[in-house]
């Protein structure tokens, strides 16, 4: 095998996600392949930065290796508002999460 490439990744670090991928890197047979990207997808699931995730197992240029692409869109934030009324009170409140600020799969949640 020849490699996996991230294709889509802007903020997300290479070290974050390498580790996802060691299981592919293992593979001898097509079949321990399609096994290996289905760990790897929930590893990387479980980042909660990406909004979309497709695997594409192609040959290499040149080659008869087989590289697997991961092509992602990485989410960027999410906003909410929302009223909540109490007897005599009402209140407004609004905030967001903003996801993987410094690349590294971390989520920034702002509340008012």
């Amino acid at each position: 095998m020849a490699g996996v490439q991230f294709i889509g990744t802007e903020r997300t670090k290479s070290d974050v996600l390498e580790p996802a991928v060691q299981s592919c890197f293992q593979a001898k047979t097509f079949g321990e392949l399609t096994h290996a990207i289905a760990e790897t997808s929930g590893r990387i699931n479980r980042l909660d930065v990406f909004k979309d995730m497709r695997f594409v197992i192609d040959r290499a240029p040149e080659s008869s290796d087989i590289v697997v692409r991961v092509e992602v869109k990485e989410r960027k934030y999410k906003l909410h508002v929302g009223t909540e009324i109490q007897k005599n009170e009402v209140g407004f409140g609004s905030g967001g999460t903003f996801f993987n600020v410094f690349g590294r799969g971390e989520k920034l949640d702002i509340n008012a």
